[in-house]
C-alpha cells in the first residue's frame, strides 16, 4: 500500500451506479427487437425507393412481358391472347374439416361429386366449384398446376402474368407483384453459379433494349429481395424424374433465398416429386365445359369474320360456310376434349382443313 493512501467508498453512488447500469442494459435488451424492426423497415423502404426510381424501367419491362405472353398460346399467329382467351379456372379441392371449426356450406354438386384430380372433365361437366389462380395465391402458398397435355397450363400462366402486368383488379392483393415467366428449358439448372436468378436476368437482358439491358440485373435482384416477384415456371410437366428432381432443388433454394416471393409451376397428376415436401399445393386446371366452349366459338367466329375472312387465301376458298352453322356443328361430339384439341378442331373447321370429327382427325395445314 502507498503511504497516506486511503480508499473510501460512497455507498449511495455505488447503489445508484448499479441501478443505472441495470436500467441501461434492460433498455438495450428491450429496444433490440424494435431496433431490428426499424432497420428492416428502413431496408425495405430503401429497396422500394430504388424500385420506384426505376419505374421507367419497370414500365418498359411490363411491356416486354406483355408482348411475350400475348404469343403464349396455340393460335398466336392469328389472334393475341387477350382477344381469344377464356379465363382459366382451377378446380376447387374439398374443404378442410377440422374438429371444433365451422365450415362453409357445400352445394349439391360438391356433396355428391367426388374430387377426382385425374379426371377433371366430370367437374367441368357439372360446373363444380372453381376459382382463379390469383384467388389460389391469396392463401399465401406456392402452386403447382397439374393437368394432362393440352389442358391449358401454359395459358393459365400467361393469362395470370398478363393480369399482373396490367395491374388488373382481379389480382387482388397481388396487384403490386411483378411476374417473371420462363420455360424451364431456358434456365441453367443446376445453376452455373451461386446466383440463382442469374439465368433469369440473362433472358430478360436479351429481351430488353440496349439502354435497359445494363440496368436489368439490379432491377430484377431488387424485386426478388423486396418480395415483389412471382416466378412462373412452365414446362416442368415435360421433364423426366431426374431433371425434375434438379428443378425441385433449384426451386427450394429460390424459396430459401427469397422467402417473400411466390412460385407457380406446372406438373402432371402422376408425378410432381419433390414439390409436396416444399409445401406446394397441387391444383388442377379445370377443362372447358359447354359454356366455355360456346364462349370460345363465339370469340373465334367474331375474330375470324372481322380479320381472317378478309385475307386473300380465305376469299379464294371454294366453299364458305356460315359461322353459325359451323359453330353448331362444332358443338356436337366434343365431350372430354382438351382446350388444345378443341382449338385445333375449331381452327381446322374454319380453315377448311379438318379431316373428321375426331380429335385425331382435326388439324390445320
Amino acid at each position: 500500500m502507498f503511504p497516506g493512501f486511503r480508499a473510501e467508498f460512497d455507498l449511495l453512488s455505488l447503489v445508484l451506479g448499479a441501478i443505472l447500469a441495470t436500467v441501461f442494459w434492460w433498455l438495450i435488451q428491450f429496444m433490440r427487437p424494435q431496433w431490428k424492426q426499424f432497420r428492416e423497415s428502413l431496408r425495405n423502404k430503401k429497396g422500394k425507393e430504388v424500385v420506384k426510381t426505376s419505374s421507367g424501367l419497370e414500365d418498359r419491362y411490363r411491356k416486354v412481358v406483355m408482348r411475350q405472353v400475348q404469343a403464349m398460346h396455340l393460335a398466336a399467329s392469328l389472334f393475341s391472347l387477350d382477344e381469344i382467351v377464356i379465363p382459366p379456372q382451377l378446380m376447387a379441392p374439398p374443404a378442410r374439416i377440422e374438429p371444433g371449426m365451422t365450415h362453409a356450406e357445400e352445394d349439391v354438386v360438391s356433396q355428391t361429386l367426388p374430387y377426382m384430380p385425374a379426371f377433371p372433365e366430370m367437374a367441368a361437366s357439372y360446373r363444380a366449384s372453381s376459382f382463379s389462380l390469383a384467388q389460389a395465391l391469396a392463401g399465401n402458398t406456392n402452386i403447382v398446376l397439374i393437368g394432362q397435355p393440352g389442358a391449358g397450363k401454359t395459358v393459365t400462366l400467361a393469362h395470370f402474368a398478363n393480369l399482373l402486368i396490367n395491374r388488373s383488379p382481379e389480382t387482388g392483393h397481388l396487384r403490386g407483384y411483378i411476374p417473371f415467366i420462363a420455360h424451364i428449358s431456358d434456365l441453367d439448372i443446376p445453376p452455373k453459379s451461386n446466383d440463382l436468378i442469374n439465368s433469369i436476368i440473362d433472358i430478360l437482358s436479351e429481351q430488353a433494349s440496349v439502354f435497359d439491358s445494363g440496368r436489368m440485373p439490379k432491377f430484377v435482384r431488387q424485386v426478388f429481395e423486396n418480395g415483389q416477384a412471382i416466378l412462373l415456371l412452365d414446362g416442368l410437366d415435360e421433364l423426366a424424374p431426374e431433371p425434375l428432381r434438379q428443378v425441385s432443388e433449384y426451386v427450394k433454394q429460390i424459396i430459401k433465398n427469397y422467402p417473400k416471393s411466390k412460385v407457380v409451376t406446372t406438373g402432371t397428376p402422376e408425378y410432381i416429386d419433390g414439390f409436396f415436401n416444399l409445401g406446394f399445393s397441387p391444383l388442377v386446371v379445370l377443362p372447358w365445359g359447354a359454356d366455355q366452349q360456346k364462349d370460345f366459338l363465339d370469340k373465334w367466329a367474331d375474330l375470324w369474320s372481322r380479320f381472317i375472312s378478309n385475307e386473300a387465301w380465305a376469299q379464294s376458298a371454294v366453299l364458305s360456310v356460315d359461322p353459325v352453322l359451323l359453330n353448331q356443328w362444332l358443338k356436337t361430339d366434343v365431350v372430354n376434349l382438351t382446350a388444345l384439341e378443341f382449338t385445333l378442331k375449331t381452327w381446322g373447321a374454319y380453315a377448311g382443313d379438318i379431316r373428321g370429327s375426331r380429335p385425331t382427325g382435326s388439324g390445320c395445314t
